[in-house]
């Protein structure tokens, strides 16, 4: 299926959230041909990043999460 048939094609999605639920349901989302682009709070960002076992600093729970996707540091504080 190429990108421009895919359900979500053209959709942009923007994920604030941590952890699992979200990730995976917006995982989905990209899988789907929709934009999704993670914004991650700036510091450790998303804490499911060191979770488990990592390789080049990156759990594979997170990988597993978040493929598909874009990620950016954003402080909304300031």
């Amino acid at each position: 299926m190429t990108e421009t048939t895919q359900p979500l094609a053209g959709i942009k999605v923007v994920e604030f959230s941590t952890m699992i639920t979200a990730s995976l349901a917006t995982m989905m989302f990209a899988q789907q041909g929709a934009d999704v682009i993670k914004v991650e709070p700036p510091g450790i960002g998303d804490p499911m990043r060191w979770l488990g076992s990592q390789k080049a600093g990156i759990s594979g729970l997170f990988h597993n999460c978040n493929q598909a996707k874009r990620s950016i540091t954003l402080d909304l504080k300031s």
